[in-house]
């Protein structure tokens, strides 16, 4: 630490601020690559492949993450697949950028922002992050939260319904199993369906199969 300060000629106090600014910019920017690589190991299954340095097995994926991020809760770790896969989905001339202006604005920022950047163009984005640069978390929840709700995707109640829905999934492979149930109904039920209408199908569909099960079992 001395060593580093040292450049700054006694100004402690701003020589520590500045090197603290420094080193959190660093410290973003690699984990940005670490959320490229989450990805890469949640989409191939990398994590079902490799073994602790004991030469146990990992249970699960969720285990996995949360050993090797040193997190708590595996939603922590989503997060960080998620805003990887965002990354990876960029074209190329595009990713570099985009990561760099992630890294600028800070991890735990990008994750709220996400839903907003998803199926945003370059100009939107740049808005976006000039936004997000601005506003404390809690605002700039609100403003992502405003801007989903506006969007022509059905009732606004749908559409908080459908979030409720895809946060209380315990894992990554539940809330994509979630996701794909809802991407159908819309193929299904036409653009116009609402979150309400998707269940109330897949009820009905359900109903139709497990009834005459549920008899059988009982007699």
């Amino acid at each position: 630490l001395e060593i580093l300060l040292s450049q700054y000629q006694g100004e402690r106090a701003l020589g520590c601020h500045l090197l603290l600014l420094q080193l959190r910019r660093q410290v973003e920017h690699d984990l940005v690559q670490v959320c490229l690589v989450c990805a890469e190991i949640h989409d191939r299954g990398h994590w079902s492949k490799v073994r602790r340095a004991d030469n146990r097995a990992y249970e699960s994926e969720e285990t996995y993450f949360t050993e090797c991020l040193g997190v708590t809760s595996f939603r922590s770790a989503a997060k960080r697949i998620a805003l990887g896969r965002f990354l990876q989905a960029l074209a190329e001339e595009e990713r570099e950028g985009v990561a760099r202006s992630v890294a600028d604005l800070g991890i735990a920022k990008a994750t709220v922002l996400l839903p907003a950047l998803e199926g945003a163009d370059s100009v939107e984005r740049e808005r976006w992050f000039g936004e997000a640069r601005k506003l404390p978390v809690a605002e700039l929840q609100a403003a992502v939260s405003t801007h989903l709700e506006a969007k022509p995707r059905g009732r606004p109640d749908a559409d908080r319904l459908y979030r409720v829905i895809l946060g209380a999934m315990p894992s990554l492979e539940d809330r994509e199993l979630c996701e794909q149930v809802f991407r159908l109904g819309k193929r299904l039920l036409g653009p116009e369906a609402t979150t309400v209408g998707i269940l109330r199908a897949c009820f009905q569909e359900s109903l139709a199969d497990w009834e005459p099960r549920a008899k059988e079992g009982r007699e």
